[in-house]
């Protein structure tokens, strides 16, 4: 699988796409994927076991679609068939739970 690519790019369409929808995009996207787990880890008053195991069951799917979709089917850098493509995108879900982390010491 390679890039698609593009014999003349729009040089202000890269760059509004490099400088407002990829800082955006990446910043509402985390957002999104903390608030999928904090809206089941934070549900009640008192912390249940769980609703965090669900909230995070749910975090993890949907950082496993977004990034399934977006490195195989939108970048197209992956091949979601092979040993690498997998273990790519496992990877990079794994790689949210990170946020998590630093979202929660973060205070």
């Amino acid at each position: 699988m390679a890039p698609i690519k593009v014999e003349n790019p729009d040089v202000l369409g890269v760059l509004l796409t490099a400088l407002l929808w990829a800082p955006a995009n990446a910043s509402s996207e985390q957002l999104l994927w903390l608030y999928i787990f904090d809206s089941w880890g934070l549900y009640s008053e008192k912390p249940k076991l769980s609703y965090r195991l669900i909230g995070l069951l749910l975090f993890s799917a949907y950082v496993r679609i977004i990034h399934t979709l977006f490195w195989t089917k939108f970048l197209q850098v992956v091949d979601p068939k092979s040993v690498f493509g997998v273990i790519f995108v496992l990877l990079t879900t794994i790689s949210g739970y990170l946020h998590i982390i630093v979202w929660r010491r973060s205070g």
